[in-house]
């Protein structure tokens, strides 16, 4: 059974029928509103009826932030999947309703973002917004097709090979050397005033560690013999 009740200048609309969610919205006029009721109700009756309402209301950042929160942190790579979420948030995709995702929509972002990054990075932000889509879609009931797997994927970048020079490694580690604080308290030009970056690049160029692994190092009880 729909109501349409006049509040101010608006028309809010409820549906209410046995084995269906409770549905409610509001529209500029009266005409729009008995259109969308007529449609609802005759997708229930057929019994082909998805609730959008979740999809209307929730932006894609939403998800993300929602994402972060229930999913990443619990995420071995928490902290650069942390980075990745904070930069799609500032995309203007993110202002867009889930309902209004599409594949035209994210092939036009990926055409943008690939002028700024690789296509290796894209294809990473890619398969993020996919799982976020797809988690909302399996747990959070918000009903939408997921439009990721409508579009085609950027080809990878090669990979790189390239080793710094002695040269180079010479000219780097002399930048990073900690900078010195003069008589009246400043710090010298050049130089960095954290000592503990020169001999973490010296580490990471000696054995090739990635960042997680030498941010994973702890200090461990020597063993006597």
């Amino acid at each position: 059974m729909a109501t349409i009740r006049q509040r101010g200048s608006q028309f809010e609309v409820q549906i209410r029928r046995k084995g269906w969610p409770k549905l409610s919205k509001t529209f500029p006029d009266k005409a729009a509103a008995r259109a969308w009721v007529s449609v609802i109700e005759s997708e229930m009756v057929r019994g082909i009826f998805i609730d959008r309402s979740e999809a209307e209301k929730n932006t894609l950042g939403d998800l993300l932030g929602r994402y972060l929160i229930e999913v990443s942190e619990s995420k071995k790579g928490a902290n650069s999947e942390r980075y990745r979420i904070a930069s799609l948030q500032r995309d203007p995709i993110a202002q867009y309703k889930v309902a209004g995702l599409s594949g035209k929509v994210l092939a036009e972002w990926r055409d943008r973002r690939l002028k700024e990054v690789s296509g290796s990075t894209t294809n990473r932000d890619l398969g993020l917004i996919s799982h976020v889509i797809n988690v909302a879609r399996k747990e959070w009931g918000i009903h939408i097709e997921n439009p990721v797997a409508m579009i085609r994927r950027p080809p990878e970048s090669r990979g790189r090979n390239r080793r710094l020079s002695p040269d180079e490694v010479q000219r780097l580690l002399a930048e990073l050397m900690p900078s010195v604080r003069t008589v009246k308290g400043y710090y010298d030009e050049g130089g960095t005033r954290n000592p503990w970056i020169y001999p973490l690049v010296v580490l990471a160029i000696e054995t090739a560690m990635r960042r997680s692994e030498i941010l994973s190092l702890r200090w461990g009880r020597r063993v006597s013999r």
